[in-house]
Formats: C-alpha cells, sequence, structure tokens
C-alpha cells in the first residue's frame, strides 16, 4: 500500500486517505487489519480520526502493538450512509469486503458537488449478476449509483489470472481432504489429541471462513493458540468455533504444538501456484504429507472486470501492482501496465450504448475474450499416497514457497461459512 493508491482527492478539495498512516491528516479511514494496510499506524502521535468496521476495531484493540492508535478508532456500521463530521458534506458507507475478518469497502458521497468514489480495499464479494444486485450500498431507488471514481484492488488484474475458483470451490476442496484423512482414521476418541490435520495459513484473520465451515461441516472446534483466543475471545460469535485444547479437535492452526509428524498438513495458498504450478489445479501435493489448496482472498481478472462492468464507473485507479506482473524495467512500467489495462476497460464500458441500465448492462457491455480454463473446470490432484496414521516427517511446506505478505472471513463483514458437502465421513462425535 502507498500513498498515492490510498488518497483520493474530491473536486471540492476535500482529501481521503485509506489504509495508510504515515502522513499526518485529521481523518483516516482503515479497510482491514493486516499488516500492509496499517502503515504509519504505530506511530500516529497526533489527535485524529480512524474510520473502521466494528470487528477491526476489535482486532486492533486486542494487538497492544498498537496501544497508541487503540483511542483513535471510530467504529462505524456497514450498510448504513454515515456522515463524516471532520469533512462536512461527506458521508461514508461501509459495504462487505468478504476478504478477511472485518474487511469493508468504502462509498464516499460528496454533497458539495454530487461526486462519488468507491474505494474497494482487498475484496473478494461474489461478482455474478444475481449477488452484486444484493448489494444495497450500491444502489439508490433500483438502480446502479453513478459513480465518477473506483479505487479497486488489482492484485490479480492480469491475463494469467483471469480465472480462479471460487471460495466455496476451494472449500470443497478442503473439505474433501478432511473427508479423507477422517476415513483412514480409527477410534478418534482415543487418538484424537495427535490425529487429524494441520492448516497452514500464512496471514492473520483472513481464514475464519474456512475454519468456521470445517467446524460446521465435520462438528469439531478448532484448535486455536491462546494469543489467538485473546483476538477471536473480543467477538462472542466465533468462540463456539475455536478451543485452545487439542484433545477437542481434529482441525489444528499451525504453531499450535500438535505432533504434525501424525497429520495432514494443508496450506491455504496463492502466491505458491502462481509460481510453482499455475492456476489450473486446485489442490497440489508437494510432498506425501502436504496439500496446498489454491484459495484466494483477492478477485480475479474475470471477477474486477465484472464488478466495474456492473458499476460502470468513469474513471477507475488500480491499488496494487499485480502479483507476478513485475518485468525487468521495474515497478513503473508494471504499475502503468495495470492502470492502462483498467483504463482500457472503463472506455469500453463508456462507449457501450446498447443497455441504458447500468444494472442490466452487466451481462452485455463488456466481455473478456479468452477467459482460459473456468473455475468449474479446475481439476484436483488427488494423492495416492493419502495416509493419515503414519509420517515419513518430510511434510513441510518448502521453504519460502510461500510469501504472502499477510494477504491472503468473517460474520457479516464476509461470506458465510459454508457446510460442505460430504461423501462418507460422518460428523465428529
Amino acid at each position: 500500500m502507498n500513498a498515492n493508491s490510498s488518497t483520493i482527492v474530491f473536486p471540492s478539495g476535500k482529501n481521503i486517505v485509506v489504509d495508510y498512516f504515515k502522513g499526518v491528516s485529521s481523518v483516516y479511514f482503515l479497510s482491514h487489519f493486516h499488516m500492509d494496510h496499517v502503515v504509519g499506524l504505530k506511530d500516529v502521535q497526533h489527535e485524529c480520526k480512524i474510520y473502521c468496521s466494528g470487528i477491526t476495531r476489535h482486532l486492533i484493540q486486542a494487538d497492544r502493538a498498537f496501544a497508541n492508535a487503540h483511542h483513535l478508532l471510530v467504529e462505524l456500521p456497514v450498510n448504513s450512509a454515515q456522515p463524516v463530521p471532520e469533512l462536512p458534506g461527506l458521508q461514508v458507507t461501509l459495504v462487505p469486503a468478504g476478504h478477511c475478518l472485518g474487511s469493508v469497502m468504502f462509498l464516499f458521497e460528496d454533497s458539495a458537488d454530487g461526486y462519488v468514489a468507491l474505494h474497494t480495499g482487498d475484496f473478494r464479494i461474489p461478482t455474478s449478476l444475481e449477488a452484486l444486485r444484493e448489494v444495497g450500498a450500491f444502489h439508490r431507488q433500483g438502480r446502479v449509483i453513478p459513480i465518477n471514481n473506483a479505487v479497486v484492488d488489482t492484485t490479480f488484474f492480469t491475463d494469467h489470472c483471469r480465472e480462479l475458483p471460487t471460495r466455496q470451490e476451494s472449500m470443497q476442496a478442503i473439505c474433501d481432504l478432511v473427508s479423507d484423512c477422517l476415513d483412514r482414521h480409527q477410534n478418534l476418541s482415543v487418538k484424537r489429541a495427535n490425529s487429524g490435520v494441520i492448516l497452514v495459513a500464512k496471514a492473520r484473520f483472513s481464514y475464519e471462513y474456512v475454519y468456521q465451515s470445517l467446524a460446521e461441516t465435520f462438528g469439531t472446534k478448532v484448535h486455536i493458540s491462546e494469543l489467538g483466543l485473546r483476538y477471536y475471545g473480543q467477538l462472542a460469535s466465533s468462540l463456539d468455533f475455536y478451543s485452545t485444547t487439542a484433545a477437542d479437535c481434529f482441525v489444528h492452526l499451525d504453531g499450535c504444538g500438535c505432533n504434525m509428524n501424525e497429520m495432514l498438513r494443508i496450506c491455504l495458498s496463492t502466491m505458491y501456484f502462481d509460481k510453482t504450478a499455475g492456476f489450473t489445479q486446485t489442490v497440489v501435493w508437494p510432498s506425501e504429507r502436504t496439500a496446498r489448496v489454491l484459495f484466494s482472498f483477492h478477485p480475479s481478472m474475470s471477477e474486477v472486470s465484472d464488478l466495474l462492468t456492473y458499476l460502470r464507473p468513469r474513471s477507475a485507479r488500480a491499488l496494487v501492482t499485480p502479483a507476478g506482473d513485475v518485468d525487468g524495467d521495474g515497478f513503473g512500467d508494471a504499475e502503468s501496465r495495470v492502470q492502462t489495462r483498467l483504463d482500457a476497460l472503463v472506455a469500453r464500458l463508456s462507449s457501450n450504448t446498447l443497455v441504458s441500465s447500468p444494472a442490466a448492462s452487466a451481462t452485455s457491455a463488456f466481455q473478456l475474450q479468452d477467459h482460459g480454463l473456468p473455475a468449474s473446470a479446475l481439476k484436483r490432484c488427488r494423492s495416492p499416497l493419502l495416509s493419515c496414521a503414519h509420517s515419513d516427517g518430510n511434510g513441510d511446506c518448502p521453504d519460502g514457497a510461500d510469501n504472502e505478505n499477510d494477504d491472503c472471513s468473517d460474520d457479516s463483514l464476509c461470506s458465510m461459512p459454508v457446510r460442505c458437502a460430504k461423501s462418507k465421513s460422518a460428523r465428529l462425535s
């Protein structure tokens, strides 16, 4: 995150700063609590207001490293337009972003001139026509709000990331792995503390959707550390899914002190697939005891295009340089390339006059060509060696395989957990 992509300047002269705290401002907006979005927050010394969702405020207030900022946080409700007293005439609506626990988009509206700006932050909401029609904040009287400028998540806005599996598809792959492991275990009541699966996730506060889905699907709690309990203890609705006692759980988070030699490791990642396996498989097996699942908390190129096609902003700005899109000419050229793609998309949308209704145009105004493999065609590679009874100890994820920088669900601020289909396994007693 940098100052350029995090600042919105309105024609009226108002300045909005999102997810960047190195400059001095009287008001900031924080989309979610990942380390790359709180740059400078620990060093804020002046009095100001930091607007965020209630969940984000709770998580930060549970982190003593940000104690200096605790009193500056102001909780705003989601899906409700709220005035910003420090900037008269400006109102903001927080829209659930589906990226991680507490993540939101910001929809700003300036009454001085009617200027509307959307800052998506990092997001992964469903972008089908039906799903976007259900986002009330994007509509007035049944029509899409005219948006002047959209700052959008472009983490995967590049040709080789045209399609990614949906979170539901990835979640089903995870459930299949856990179900297979359950099928190979007997006498779970005796062996549970040293059996099961280890979930390896690089980011803090990103995979709650996975944890809760597994807990509901298999009737087990998820084993977390005491530190994790301190964070989740701020959210009463989460406590039913977690335990710090290994014997209560079949699913364990990495770092909880379990004997990993007895367990299957499921590593959730996206960058690993980008660097090695590509996006043609949802599951790969680096070793007999380690499965990697393609699970993205950022939108694919097609999903970004779908969102912009539906909203049809007059202009769009890239939030970040896409992963894997940096060449030998350096960051500047890569930044220019992604902005050129966005400009071309917006130009095609603005030139389309076949459909007058923005909402109706979402299915016909713009179509990406050559999408490659659709998500539904992505195949899972099943390991013939899967056995949870014994391990040779070589199941660790390859060193340096993941470098996801906290990138990669949450209550009302994310898609709800999915109860996955299980072919044979019963719920844990």
